[in-house]
């Protein structure tokens, strides 16, 4: 009987566990319990500050899926305080809207486990892998470990929906307005053809405020440059690297770009030249000081960044 942890746990209740637990990298959940390759449960633990931010992008309901997919009963660990006042903010939204969240899954017949801390969290795991021993000997049902690290089916169409997600003041409501424009235009539009972007919902304009948020994303730009120069792409990927909160957002939103190689990546690279260099170019740069993006990678990263 072992327990395995993701190894993008490192930082959490991973820190008080034995040296026996497994460390590896699991695609659905953050934490297994198996019985040699039979999987027996499955947990997904997030913070309330996780759980916002999973629900505003849609991630928490694809790994919903994803866990209904897997065979095995499955869990949500939520830890953090127990309670919060009723419209107290976490992530934006309130927190009487976020325990709403966890009460339709226990109506939906999904466990939800509380802890107070990562400890609270990590003493909860060794003990509930002693008890799933009973759950052996009873013949439970079982999935098979393998299916932890199963490739996923990519979406191209919901990885652009994340993308977008991840550009500053794009929230639900402006979403459905990127569904044709690719990113690649968004960099290449002026402010002036940003500010015309409509809201599907009600067709008003997004306007010169909306339009230079998302135009920040390129720092050291200059409308009026941008309008002088002769060739556009030229100029933008010409700007100097700098690293910022959203654009590593942007970039860790594509399959294949982790946080620790989108922050390598922008602080060698303005981010205009991963969005708008051709393929080549592209996986000729650096993802790390040993690795290149990559022809594969950068292949992906061509499709997603031109797709409508």
């Amino acid at each position: 009987m072992n327990l395995i942890c993701d190894e993008r746990e490192r930082n959490g209740p991973l820190l008080h566990l034995p040296d026996s637990v497994i460390v590896r990298t699991i695609t659905t959940g953050d934490y297994a319990i198996v019985h040699g390759e039979d999987l027996l449960h499955v947990i997904e633990r997030k913070t309330w500050s996780d759980l916002a931010a999973s629900i505003k992008d849609g991630r928490f309901k694809s790994q919903l899926e994803s866990l209904a997919q897997l065979g095995c009963p499955y869990y949500v660990l939520i830890e953090g305080n127990m309670t919060f006042a009723r419209d107290h903010l976490i992530g934006g939204i309130p927190f009487h809207k976020l325990d709403a969240v966890l009460h339709e899954l226990y109506f939906k017949n999904i466990p939800v486990i509380r802890t107070k801390n990562s400890q609270h969290t990590a003493d909860f795991l060794i003990d509930f892998l002693h008890r799933a021993e009973t759950f052996v000997v009873a013949g439970g049902k079982c999935a098979k470990v393998e299916t932890l690290s199963a490739q996923k089916k990519i979406d191209p169409a919901e990885v652009k929906r994340q993308i977008f997600r991840a550009l500053p003041s794009v929230g639900p409501t402006l979403l459905p307005s990127f569904a044709n424009i690719s990113l690649r235009e968004i960099f290449l539009m002026s402010e002036r053809e940003l500010a015309e972007i409509k809201y599907t919902s009600s067709g008003r304009k997004i306007g010169k405020a909306s339009a230079n948020i998302l135009r920040a994303l390129i720092p050291g730009y200059k409308e009026e440059t941008r309008l002088k120069s002769t060739d556009a792409v030229e100029y933008l990927i010409s700007l100097p690297p700098t690293e910022n909160k959203a654009g590593v957002k942007i970039l860790s939103a594509f399959p294949g770009i982790s946080k620790k190689s989108a922050e390598f990546i922008l602080a060698n690279y303005p981010l205009a030249k991963i969005i708008l260099s051709p393929e080549n170019i592209v996986a000729q740069l650096q993802k790390s000081h040993a690795q290149k993006i990559g022809p594969a990678l950068a292949k992906k990263i061509n499709a997603l960044v031109n797709l409508h």
